[in-house]
């Protein structure tokens, strides 16, 4: 999947491990969509929130393959939550429009 015409207004990087995580979208240039890029080597599960009490879940969470990217719209969604098998995995947000 990609994106078509992919303006970046912010970067946010989190480590998700076996333990739900979550981090503040950057919102300057209001954002309507993000990147997220998988930098480790096993699947990242995430979720979009409208606060900092987002949790993600492996069996609920959208997944991520290692190496890969995943575009995402924001809609009103502030917040991403991710969460691993157990082992830590370095995820790279890129909000845009």
């Amino acid at each position: 999947m990609s994106l078509a015409a992919f303006t970046p207004t912010g970067q946010a990087a989190l480590v998700a491990n076996g333990t739900s995580s979550n981090v503040a979208i950057p919102l300057t240039g209001t954002p309507t969509q993000v990147l997220l890029t998988n930098l480790g080597l096993i699947p990242v599960f995430v979720v979009l929130g409208t606060s900092n009490t987002a949790v993600a879940t492996v069996a609920t969470g959208m997944p991520i393959l290692p190496g890969t990217s995943l575009p995402l719209v924001l809609s009103t969604n502030t917040y991403l939550a991710a969460i691993t098998t157990g082992d830590p995995v370095s995820l790279r947000i890129s909000a845009g429009t």
